[in-house]
């Protein structure tokens, strides 16, 4: 199965899927109970990021579980997918 590319990269030139998991900020494997975890989906023609409250361990706020916001150029790292993880040799 062909993952359906986004026409955006991270910061690292690797390509944004829809299912692949995502990161705003360097993913540190020493805190990686701290990284806030995006999933990038489609939505109605538009890509997003959505919280993932499945690979983040902690919980941004109150209410955010529906976070969501159009997927644009702030993507830092790819690091996984929603079908097989966190990829642990992703983290820095």
């Amino acid at each position: 199965m062909v993952k359906e590319f986004t026409k955006l990269y991270d910061q690292n030139k690797q390509k944004i899927c829809v299912g692949d998991l995502v990161v705003l900020t360097i993913p540190r494997k020493e805190r990686r109970d701290l990284l806030v975890i995006f999933e990038v989906v489609k939505d109605d023609k538009i890509y997003k990021i959505i919280y993932s409250e499945k690979f983040s361990y902690n919980t941004m706020s109150v209410g955010s579980p529906q976070y969501s916001q159009r997927l644009n150029f702030q993507v830092y790292k790819v690091i996984g997918s929603i079908k097989t993880g966190i990829d642990e040799n992703l983290l820095e």
